[in-house]
């Protein structure tokens, strides 16, 4: 073949297109034979063997898809879709699994199963009497999480690690608010459901302006409204005002030496 020939798809025949085409170790996939591979495998170094038995394998996931019966569903955009039942999942974006067969793995095949969390803060600015930026006193900050199941997934015909990001960011005052421990709560679900046991107790840090080495007894938490003024005594951190019912954020918390009286945050 010259430079300049016109190429074919060495699974379908169809003329390739300037793009949307993968190359291969013996041949090419046009752009639609290759929107049919699974986004777990890896396309560079497979010759033409490998992916015609690969095509077979999602020929005959696609049949399968419509036995699933899903009875839980996790994530925000990119979903993990569970059928307990028969103890396999997909995952997907869409719940229209014949549009997009995604590939059903099943529980077994699952080598290791873990969560991560993302955190990030910035510190929140205002604006002093001549417009110049400053910051708050005492300094505010929006946090933003967001929550990754990680697996290895092994079996004849999938061998990769995936990366699921069940919740995307989410911006917040307080560190670790009730979405945040409702995410949580979710994707640990999640991750137990297909493994069961993998997570169990956990703690998280609660806002405090209380110094690390010091006595619980001399310094009291304490928090005081900035809408209504009202003053209450921690260590527990209400989510809202008993007073104005208005929400408690990060500039409303601190911390009283109770030797002194001075208030130290």
């Amino acid at each position: 073949m010259g430079l300049f020939d016109a190429k074919y798809c060495d699974i379908c025949g169809n003329k390739l297109g300037l793009l949307g085409t993968t190359k291969l170790e013996d041949g090419h996939l046009c752009k639609d034979c290759t929107s049919r591979l699974s986004p777990y495998i890896s396309r560079r170094h497979q010759n033409l063997a490998f992916i015609k038995e690969h095509l077979a394998y999602r020929d005959r996931n696609k049949a399968k898809l419509s036995a699933l019966n899903i009875t839980k569903s996790f994530g925000d955009a990119q979903k993990i879709w569970i059928d307990e039942s028969s103890r396999k999942f997909v995952i997907s974006r869409s719940a229209d699994f014949s549009r997009t067969n995604p590939d059903i793995f099943s529980f077994d095949d699952v080598v290791s199963i873990e969560k991560q969390i993302n955190e990030d803060s910035d510190e929140l600015f205002t604006k002093d009497e001549q417009g110049n930026k400053v910051s708050y006193d005492p300094p505010r900050y929006e946090y933003e999480s967001s929550f990754v199941v990680k697996m290895a997934v092994r079996n004849a015909d999938i061998d990769s690690d995936i990366r699921v990001e069940l919740f995307g960011r989410k911006e917040s005052e307080v560190l670790h608010d009730e979405a945040f421990m409702e995410r949580n709560a979710l994707t640990n679900e999640a991750i137990n459901t297909i493994r069961p046991g993998t997570i169990t107790e956990e703690s998280f840090e609660t806002p405090s302006a209380a110094p690390a080495d010091t006595a619980a007894k001399r310094y009291v938490c304490y928090i005081r409204c900035a809408s209504c003024g009202a003053l209450i005594e921690g260590p527990a951190i209400p989510r809202f005002c008993p007073e104005c019912a208005d929400p408690i954020t990060l500039a409303d918390i601190g911390v009283i030496d109770t030797e002194t009286g001075d208030i130290l945050v």
